[in-house]
């Protein structure tokens, strides 16, 4: 389907072709070049007093549509290499090859590695949406969350988590993506935190990123050391560390 036709000439120093010269336009899009009299295309070059000049068109069409399927197919293959190899060993040849797809149609999608990955993240934790858990007690809420995320992180996720660390160094503001858009099992919801002010659980509220700060990084070290993550492990991390800490700072 033809989308527009477009032309560019201006005066020649040289004097050719009638006093002017012409140039093609360039497109990201498939193009199509000819040769034409100036009279045939007075919308788009309206000469003067030159009987027939030389210019370029461009006939611009719309590619294929985009497919979905192919989409899915790349971001679960960056996923599973990132997993595999960590990201410093991902490349977008891997990834190309893992999804059975070529090198060019990953980068009309994303500019470089980062995009990618951070799409993948995007793409795969679109799909862990925590609902609100309310056990009846801080304590049993703080334990749901912290077996969710053991959980979460006992499979795939662990070692997907892991290998986007690898990130981490190199690029301050990739960090900071990947945990603003980490496993929602990572962020504790402030409900959790209001109903244990409204049942006298708690003094005061507290900032509930207090959870974020101290959860996450013993599993993630406890994971870095080999170590499972059972339920014997979470009940001493919420009952002797997050706890305690929980009640110290809402009576601060």
């Amino acid at each position: 389907m033809v989308s527009r036709t477009l032309a560019r000439c201006w005066p020649s120093p040289d004097g050719t072709i009638s006093g002017h010269r012409c140039r093609r336009i360039p497109f990201r899009t498939s193009t199509r070049r000819s040769t034409v009299c100036a009279r045939a295309v007075p919308a788009i070059a309206p000469f003067s007093s030159c009987d027939v000049r030389r210019v370029i068109v461009f006939v611009v069409t719309t590619g294929r549509p985009r497919d979905p399927h192919r989409d899915k197919a790349i971001l679960t293959a960056a996923r599973e290499l990132i997993a595999e190899r960590g990201y410093a060993g991902l490349s977008i040849e891997g990834v190309a090859a893992r999804a059975g797809t070529g090198k060019t149609t990953i980068y009309r999608r994303w500019r470089e590695k980062r995009e990618l990955v951070l799409a993948a993240m995007d793409d795969y934790v679109g799909h862990n949406d925590a609902a609100t858990e309310d056990t009846g007690s801080l304590r049993g809420d703080l334990l749901a969350y912290g077996r969710r995320l053991a959980t979460l992180f006992n499979g795939f996720d662990g070692r997907f988590f892991l290998g986007l660390m690898q990130g981490y160094t190199a690029d301050p503001s990739f960090a900071e993506a990947v945990v603003r858009n980490s496993a929602s099992g990572i962020h504790l919801p402030p409900a959790v935190i209001q109903r244990a002010v409204e049942r006298g659980e708690l003094s005061g509220p507290v900032d509930h990123q207090l959870f974020e700060e101290i959860v996450p990084a013993l599993v993630i070290m406890r994971l870095m050391r080999g170590q499972s993550l059972d339920g014997k492990f979470v009940d001493h991390v919420i009952d002797d560390i997050v706890l305690p800490a929980f009640e110290k700072a809402g009576s601060a």
